[in-house]
């Protein structure tokens, strides 16, 4: 009885399906995907005649990357609120490029924090400017 028992046993755990695990949420994925789709500004200097732009300029040019990047940056809020694995670092080159990506990503959420506050909403631009801080920690 007993060799049937363990017999059946064993029959029992081969023959039923493994369930499948849910796959572990990694926001790094997402996070990448949102940071990929935000738009480099322009540079800081008038094309025409290579001046500084004047402070109005400037804040003109910053309402216009966070008005082109605003999907980008709610998409990149939400993946911040997933666990997040960064994969390993590899050859040069390809950290280099996945840097000037995320760059990109704490420019834009610096621009951001600018317009807040220049339109008196300062607890605005300072969730702008924890968010990059957040970034800069999970990378």
């Amino acid at each position: 009885m007993k060799n049937l028992f363990s017999t059946l046993t064993i029959s029992l755990a081969l023959a039923s399906p493994t369930l499948a695990q849910p796959a572990p949420i990694d926001g790094y994925n997402d996070l990448s995907a949102a940071a990929a789709k935000v738009f480099r500004r322009q540079a800081g200097a008038n094309a025409s005649n290579q001046r500084p732009l004047t402070p109005d300029q400037v804040l003109q040019m910053k309402r216009a990357s966070v008005k082109a990047n605003e999907e980008a940056l709610d998409q990149l809020r939400v993946a911040l609120g997933e666990p997040t694995v960064v994969p390993p670092y590899g050859e040069a080159q390809a950290t280099e490029d996945r840097a000037r990506v995320f760059e990109r990503a704490g420019v834009a959420l610096s621009d951001e924090a600018a317009v807040r506050a220049a339109d008196g909403d300062s607890a605005g631009a300072i969730d702008s400017l924890v968010t990059a801080m957040e970034l800069g920690a999970v990378l």
